[in-house]
């Protein structure tokens, strides 16, 4: 039996490599990274031209803690108003108390299941109010860069001296960033 012809779609021929940077429009790259270890307190920028290890103030630091709060809560309060009075009265109905059980179970892994969730996207969508007042940045010359699967290793050059560089997030995004910084006539 053959694969069926929508599933068989090619994402390289919809979006060409070379021009995967250029069809997101994107004026810089912001990813989780950390010298010391794989805490990711820092950020890796790229910029057309540039790269930056930037530390973040901990004024931001505490803004994007504060705000992710809010948005936590605002969620389970949202979940919360909008499903518990559904989940009671389905709960009152069910056939027996093993099904209303299992209901009342299935409420809270979704509800915080999506609450980690929600929680892990505010995160990454914070990463601008982390870069855009930083309490101390690094100018890098990038020498090479190690892919281990889920977290990249950048081995770079700075004014302190030679650093490896922990970076969280895949190689296809590490390589788009880099290609950012190197130009659009760089070679891939």
């Amino acid at each position: 039996m053959g694969a069926l012809p929508i599933l068989d779609i090619d994402r390289a021929k919809l979006i060409p490599r070379e021009d995967h940077v250029a069809c997101v429009a994107r004026d810089r790259f912001l990813l989780r990274a950390d010298v010391e270890g794989y805490s990711y307190k820092d950020l890796l920028e790229v910029r057309p031209g540039s790269v930056r290890l930037l530390h973040p103030s901990e004024a931001s630091r505490r803004t994007v803690k504060i705000v992710t709060t809010l948005v936590v809560l605002g969620y389970l309060f949202v979940v919360n108003a909008a499903f518990f009075p559904f989940l009671t009265s389905l709960a009152f109905v069910a056939a027996n108390q093993v099904d209303a059980v299992l209901l009342v179970v299935a409420f809270f892994i979704v509800m915080f299941g999506g609450m980690v969730a929600i929680a892990l996207w505010w995160e990454n969508r914070a990463l601008p109010i982390l870069a855009d007042h930083p309490s101390r940045t690094l100018d890098l010359r990038v020498l090479d860069s190690r892919s281990f699967g889920t977290f990249q290793e950048v081995r770079a050059g700075s004014p302190e001296g030679e650093l490896r560089i922990t970076v969280q997030g895949s190689k296809q995004r590490l390589d788009d960033a880099f290609r950012l910084a190197a130009g659009p006539g760089a070679p891939t």
